[in-house]
């Protein structure tokens, strides 16, 4: 298997490397490596199951798919009492939700390991002030909120006027 081909490269974790929870399983059992997921444990039920079946080291959290920042919280709070680590997964948002990745990531004690980012890939960001990329490193906004506002202008050069249907 190729998982176990790469064992001697020490990787950080392999994300999610084989579909849903009872391969993972099966796999975690064989290797080294810690396993990832942000897509066979991407809420509170899945990961009762992931338990049940150990089949994870990492959960690799959205934004969207843990209930918003509150169920990022609770997520953080829970993690560490089953020994599993944690982290922010991105889906490509935008500068608003980057930021708020930022922000939970931050807050956050179990979040130790580089939370994926972006906004270096986009073309917009539509916020203000843009969030700098600097040696492979980005810096937590520091404003009110999540530290960033939306870019009215910027927003209206993309907006596009939609006909009622009746």
């Amino acid at each position: 298997m190729l998982c176990q081909q790469l064992e001697e490269l020490k990787l950080e974790y392999y994300e999610d490397p084989i579909h849903g929870i009872p391969g993972m399983a099966q796999l975690r059992r064989r290797m080294q490596t810690p396993l990832a997921t942000n897509m066979c444990v991407v809420n509170f039920d899945h990961l009762a199951a992931a338990l049940h079946q150990p089949c994870v080291d990492v959960v690799l959290a959205d934004l969207v798919m843990w209930g918003g920042i509150q169920g990022m919280l609770e997520l953080g709070d829970v993690t560490p009492l089953f020994g599993l680590e944690m982290t922010i997964h991105s889906a490509f948002e935008l500068g608003i939700g980057m930021a708020a990745n930022l922000q939970v990531a931050a807050a956050l004690d179990p979040v130790q390991r580089a939370i994926d980012f972006g906004l270096e890939n986009m073309a917009h960001e539509i916020i203000v002030p843009h969030i700098p990329v600097r040696a492979g490193r980005v810096a937590v906004p520091d404003g009110p909120g999540l530290g960033v506002q939306p870019n009215w202008d910027e927003i209206e050069q993309f907006r596009t006027d939609v006909m009622e249907v009746r």
